[in-house]
Formats: structure tokens, sequence, C-alpha cells
């Protein structure tokens, strides 16, 4: 689940299809223009799972993450997760407001750098999560 969010869905449903079109109708959510807080959630969803904790970021007692169990068999691709969910955050932070507005005008404009930036923070988080995947064994399908 948390590679498809981070991938298929975060980074190309809820980014890159507004990011390609530059269609307002595109953008997650249109009507309500909470687009930026709810990229920004969905990534913080993708975090508190990895790390077993709640929306408060903390962990009930006796609660332990996949974090752990990542850590305990290979400590430097639990650090890589980490860095690649807080850069994955910092990314969408860096997103200017409105999100509908950021779509427009060129590639090396702001906004549409910083989606970019964003987009690709999601494929590389994506990529880190399929190895802890084979890492314990699970075969995941992003599609």
């Amino acid at each position: 689940g948390m590679g498809s969010l981070a991938g298929g869905e975060l980074g190309k449903e809820r980014m890159d299809n507004a990011y390609e079109t530059k269609e307002q109708e595109e953008e997650h959510s249109c009507f309500s223009d909470t687009t930026l807080d709810n990229l920004y959630n969905d990534a913080v969803g993708i975090k508190n799972a990895y790390l077993g904790t709640s929306s408060n970021g903390k962990a009930a007692d006796g609660d332990v993450g996949l974090d752990a169990l990542v850590k305990a068999k290979d400590a430097a691709l639990d650090e890589k997760v980490k860095a690649d969910l807080e850069a994955v955050l910092s990314a969408i932070k860096a997103i200017p407001a409105p999100f509908d507005q950021a779509i427009l005008g060129n590639d090396d404009s702001e906004g549409r750098t910083k989606i970019k930036e964003a987009i690709d923070a999601c494929s590389t988080l994506a990529g880190s999560i399929a190895d802890v995947a084979d890492l314990l064994g699970i075969k995941i399908n992003f599609e």
C-alpha cells in the first residue's frame, strides 16, 4: 500500500496528471483548493505507516513500525527510506500555493519545477519501498 500510494497514486494520479495536462480539473482537490494539504497529509500517512506512528507522530505503547524490521535487516535501507520520506514531505511543502496555478506556465517556472521535484521524490520513495519489499521477500505490484 505504501508503495502504491507513493508512486502510483500520490506521484502519478494526484500530481503528474495535473502537471502534464495543466488542467485544473485534473487537480486532486479542484473544488476545494486543498490539494497541497491533501498531498502533504497523504505523504504523512505513508510516513506514519512506515514508522508505526499515528496522526500525532507518536507510536502507541508497544507499537513497532515496519522501520524496526527493516533496520534489523538492513540499516542503510531503513535510513534511505526515512530520508526519502522526508524528501517527499519537503518537496510537497515547497510547491507554491495554489496548486492550480503552480501547474501552469513553462516547465522551468517555479511552480512546475517544484511539482516535478515532488513527483520525482515520490518515484524515488516508491523505489525504496520496493527495495524494502524485496528485502522482506514480498512481491508487490504498483499497477
